[in-house]
């Protein structure tokens, strides 16, 4: 006879499992400047804002931060040479709290960045809490840019990598050498040139591109939302995309 006070054996055929879900970090990130880096981090960071998804950003260019000035109350400036700034950065990033987490590394950052997550073992506890970092590494068209895949593939074996490839900014022969590292991983973002009237809507602070497709504005022009409709539309589609993808990855990940 079962006890008030007593659990019972066994699962309970009517209670619902609760759902384990994963906190993904979103690391933009290139050895070299002017490849898209932060027009990928805003656009990540928008589509997270149009969902009401309460997403974190994160910036290590805190002498002229760009991703902050289009979303000031979503994004953190982090001095990565301070141990102040390390601390506010990988801190924060290693909390299990489901909110998605951009982190839009600054070209001259980049080596530290990786070495402080490797003398941190920043990827190692991140995966022991259930966090998924992913990697968005723009493409450029350097020989060593294939090299740069391999390199973060033994270093951190199993890490996910996805490449955006900017089309505006990065022209990849068919026969190059940064091409064949399309193939290299799972995952590729076209990232479509942009137009003037595009990219001029998008230097607006806290104008949310991905929400216009969602929620049509009667206070913006039918024309900027025609482009935005044409011209990102297809990128926030990739991106919805690859965030199932991965999301059924980690679920058949955790059995």
């Amino acid at each position: 006879m079962l006890m008030v006070d007593e659990a019972p054996v066994g699962p309970d055929p009517w209670a619902l499992e609760p759902t384990r879900r994963t906190t993904f970090v979103y690391i933009v990130c290139s050895p070299v400047a002017a490849v898209g880096k932060t027009l990928t981090a805003r656009l990540v960071l928008d589509y997270f804002l149009s969902a009401d998804r309460r997403p974190l950003g994160f910036e290590t260019n805190h002498l002229e931060p760009a991703l902050a000035k289009f979303f000031p109350h979503d994004v953190t400036p982090i001095d990565l040479s301070s141990t102040r700034g390390q601390m506010a950065l990988f801190d924060r990033l290693i909390v299990a709290d489901e909110r998605p987490k951009i982190v839009d590394v600054w070209h001259l950052t980049y080596e530290p960045f990786l070495r402080y997550a490797r003398e941190l073992e920043f990827f190692e506890e991140a995966w022991r809490r259930g966090i998924e970092p992913v990697l968005l590494l723009m493409t450029d068209e350097r020989e060593r840019f294939v090299r740069e895949i391999r390199a973060l593939a033994m270093q951190w074996p199993g890490i996910r990598i996805v490449l955006v490839h900017d089309e505006a900014v990065t022209r990849l022969p068919e026969e190059a050498g940064p091409s064949r590292s399309l193939r290299l991983v799972p995952h590729v973002l076209a990232l479509p040139e942009l137009d003037i009237v595009v990219r001029r809507a998008l230097d607006q602070p806290n104008l949310l591109a991905d929400r216009l497709l969602r929620e049509p504005n009667p206070n913006v022009s039918f024309i900027i939302e025609a482009r935005v409709r044409a011209l990102l539309g297809p990128f926030f589609d990739q991106f919805e995309g690859l965030e199932m993808t991965l999301a059924l990855e980690n679920t058949s990940f955790l059995g």
